[in-house]
Protein backbone atom coordinates (compact mmCIF):
# COMPACT_ATOMS: atom_id res chain seq x y z
CA UNK A 1 0.00 0.00 0.00
CA UNK A 2 1.47 3.36 -1.00
CA UNK A 3 0.82 6.80 0.32
CA UNK A 4 -0.09 8.78 -2.80
CA UNK A 5 -0.89 11.94 -0.85
CA UNK A 6 2.76 12.29 0.23
CA UNK A 7 4.00 12.17 -3.37
CA UNK A 8 1.23 14.55 -4.47
CA UNK A 9 2.26 17.05 -1.77
CA UNK A 10 5.92 16.86 -2.79
CA UNK A 11 5.13 17.62 -6.44
CA UNK A 12 2.60 20.35 -5.72
CA UNK A 13 3.83 23.95 -5.81
CA UNK A 14 2.90 26.16 -2.88
CA UNK A 15 0.65 29.21 -3.13
CA UNK A 16 3.67 31.56 -3.20
CA UNK A 17 5.54 29.62 -5.93
CA UNK A 18 5.20 32.30 -8.63
CA UNK A 19 6.46 35.22 -6.57
CA UNK A 20 9.80 36.66 -7.65
CA UNK A 21 10.34 38.24 -4.23
CA UNK A 22 9.86 34.90 -2.47
CA UNK A 23 12.16 33.20 -4.98
CA UNK A 24 14.86 35.82 -4.36
CA UNK A 25 14.50 35.42 -0.59
CA UNK A 26 14.73 31.63 -0.91
CA UNK A 27 17.81 31.90 -3.12
CA UNK A 28 19.60 34.32 -0.78
CA UNK A 29 18.77 32.43 2.39
CA UNK A 30 19.58 29.08 0.77
CA UNK A 31 22.99 30.41 -0.26
CA UNK A 32 23.72 31.70 3.25
CA UNK A 33 22.55 28.45 4.79
CA UNK A 34 24.63 26.34 2.42
CA UNK A 35 27.77 28.42 2.92
CA UNK A 36 27.39 28.23 6.70
CA UNK A 37 26.92 24.44 6.56
CA UNK A 38 30.07 24.20 4.44
CA UNK A 39 31.91 26.44 6.94
CA UNK A 40 30.77 24.29 9.88
CA UNK A 41 31.92 21.15 8.12
CA UNK A 42 35.42 22.57 7.63
CA UNK A 43 35.63 23.92 11.18
CA UNK A 44 34.75 20.53 12.65
CA UNK A 45 37.06 18.68 10.24
CA UNK A 46 40.04 20.95 10.86
CA UNK A 47 39.42 20.99 14.60
CA UNK A 48 39.42 17.17 14.76
CA UNK A 49 42.58 17.00 12.64
CA UNK A 50 44.18 19.61 14.90
CA UNK A 51 43.26 17.74 18.08
CA UNK A 52 44.38 14.35 16.81
CA UNK A 53 47.48 15.69 15.07
CA UNK A 54 48.67 17.88 17.97
CA UNK A 55 50.19 14.86 19.65
CA UNK A 56 52.06 13.91 16.47
CA UNK A 57 53.19 17.22 15.01
CA UNK A 58 53.79 20.46 16.89
CA UNK A 59 52.29 22.82 14.29
CA UNK A 60 48.88 21.09 14.23
CA UNK A 61 46.56 22.66 16.77
CA UNK A 62 42.80 22.66 17.29
CA UNK A 63 40.89 25.73 16.14
CA UNK A 64 40.42 28.21 19.00
CA UNK A 65 36.75 28.43 19.99
CA UNK A 66 35.61 25.94 17.34
CA UNK A 67 32.63 25.12 19.54
CA UNK A 68 31.49 28.74 19.48
CA UNK A 69 31.94 29.00 15.71
CA UNK A 70 29.78 25.92 15.17
CA UNK A 71 27.24 27.12 17.76
CA UNK A 72 26.86 30.52 16.06
CA UNK A 73 26.68 29.00 12.58
CA UNK A 74 24.16 26.33 13.53
CA UNK A 75 21.77 28.87 15.02
CA UNK A 76 21.88 31.00 11.89
CA UNK A 77 21.52 27.94 9.59
CA UNK A 78 18.37 26.82 11.39
CA UNK A 79 16.76 30.24 11.23
CA UNK A 80 17.75 30.89 7.59
CA UNK A 81 15.96 27.66 6.70
CA UNK A 82 12.70 28.68 8.44
CA UNK A 83 11.49 31.10 5.73
CA UNK A 84 12.44 28.59 3.01
CA UNK A 85 10.44 25.84 4.70
CA UNK A 86 7.54 28.25 5.23
CA UNK A 87 7.33 29.39 1.61
CA UNK A 88 7.57 25.85 0.25
CA UNK A 89 5.21 24.51 2.92
CA UNK A 90 7.86 21.92 3.72
CA UNK A 91 6.92 21.58 7.37
CA UNK A 92 5.96 18.19 8.71
CA UNK A 93 2.26 17.35 8.64
CA UNK A 94 0.51 14.16 9.62
CA UNK A 95 -2.38 13.16 7.39
CA UNK A 96 -4.09 10.61 9.62
CA UNK A 97 -7.50 12.30 9.78
CA UNK A 98 -7.35 14.64 6.77
CA UNK A 99 -10.16 12.93 4.85
CA UNK A 100 -12.41 12.74 7.91
CA UNK A 101 -11.86 16.34 9.02
CA UNK A 102 -11.38 18.26 5.78
CA UNK A 103 -12.90 16.00 3.12
CA UNK A 104 -11.73 15.91 -0.46
CA UNK A 105 -12.21 19.64 -1.10
CA UNK A 106 -10.84 20.91 2.20
CA UNK A 107 -7.14 21.09 1.27
CA UNK A 108 -7.26 24.89 1.42
CA UNK A 109 -8.68 24.69 4.96
CA UNK A 110 -6.03 22.23 6.09
CA UNK A 111 -3.28 24.40 4.60
CA UNK A 112 -4.75 27.50 6.24
CA UNK A 113 -5.03 25.85 9.67
CA UNK A 114 -1.49 24.42 9.54
CA UNK A 115 -0.03 27.75 8.40
CA UNK A 116 -2.01 29.70 10.98
CA UNK A 117 -0.80 27.46 13.81
CA UNK A 118 2.77 27.75 12.47
CA UNK A 119 2.40 31.54 12.35
CA UNK A 120 1.25 31.64 15.98
CA UNK A 121 4.21 29.51 17.08
CA UNK A 122 6.62 31.70 15.10
CA UNK A 123 5.09 34.87 16.55
CA UNK A 124 5.77 33.60 20.07
CA UNK A 125 9.27 32.50 19.05
CA UNK A 126 10.08 35.88 17.47
CA UNK A 127 8.74 37.74 20.51
CA UNK A 128 10.82 35.61 22.92
CA UNK A 129 13.94 36.01 20.76
CA UNK A 130 13.46 39.77 20.72
CA UNK A 131 13.10 39.83 24.51
CA UNK A 132 16.20 37.62 24.80
CA UNK A 133 18.11 40.05 22.57
CA UNK A 134 17.11 42.94 24.85
CA UNK A 135 18.37 40.96 27.86
CA UNK A 136 21.66 40.23 26.09
CA UNK A 137 22.13 43.95 25.40
CA UNK A 138 21.30 44.84 28.98
CA UNK A 139 23.88 42.37 30.34
CA UNK A 140 26.41 43.19 27.58
CA UNK A 141 26.74 39.50 26.74
CA UNK A 142 29.52 38.47 24.38
CA UNK A 143 30.98 35.15 23.35
CA UNK A 144 33.66 33.58 25.53
CA UNK A 145 36.43 33.71 22.94
CA UNK A 146 35.11 36.38 20.60
CA UNK A 147 34.58 39.08 23.22
CA UNK A 148 34.25 41.80 20.57
CA UNK A 149 31.13 40.09 19.13
CA UNK A 150 27.84 40.79 20.98
CA UNK A 151 25.43 37.87 21.25
CA UNK A 152 22.45 40.21 20.85
CA UNK A 153 23.17 40.65 17.13
CA UNK A 154 22.47 36.97 16.57
CA UNK A 155 19.30 37.05 18.63
CA UNK A 156 18.09 40.00 16.55
CA UNK A 157 19.02 38.25 13.27
CA UNK A 158 17.09 35.17 14.38
CA UNK A 159 14.16 37.40 15.33
CA UNK A 160 14.09 38.91 11.84
CA UNK A 161 14.31 35.49 10.18
CA UNK A 162 11.50 34.10 12.39
CA UNK A 163 9.40 37.18 11.54
CA UNK A 164 10.04 36.56 7.82
CA UNK A 165 8.80 32.98 8.19
CA UNK A 166 5.80 34.30 10.14
CA UNK A 167 4.97 36.73 7.33
CA UNK A 168 5.24 33.94 4.74
CA UNK A 169 2.88 31.69 6.72
CA UNK A 170 0.35 34.51 7.01
CA UNK A 171 0.72 35.22 3.28
CA UNK A 172 -0.10 31.61 2.48
CA UNK A 173 -3.23 31.83 4.66
CA UNK A 174 -4.25 35.04 2.87
CA UNK A 175 -3.68 33.48 -0.58
CA UNK A 176 -5.66 30.37 0.42
CA UNK A 177 -8.60 32.48 1.62
CA UNK A 178 -8.46 34.75 -1.43
CA UNK A 179 -8.43 31.79 -3.81
CA UNK A 180 -11.20 30.01 -1.94
CA UNK A 181 -13.57 32.96 -1.85
CA UNK A 182 -12.71 34.13 -5.37
CA UNK A 183 -13.58 30.63 -6.61
CA UNK A 184 -16.91 30.52 -4.76
CA UNK A 185 -18.13 33.82 -6.34
CA UNK A 186 -17.93 32.43 -9.85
Amino acid sequence: MTNDSASDDANQAGPLAGSRVVAAIERALGTVSGLLLFFMMWVVFLNVIGRKGASLVDFLQPIPAAYELVQISLGIVIFTALPIVASRQGHITISLLDQAIYGTRGRWLQSSVVNLVSAIVLAVLAWRLLRYGFDLVRFKATWSYYTWLPKAWFAYAMTVLAAMALALHLSIVAVNLRDRFAGSRR
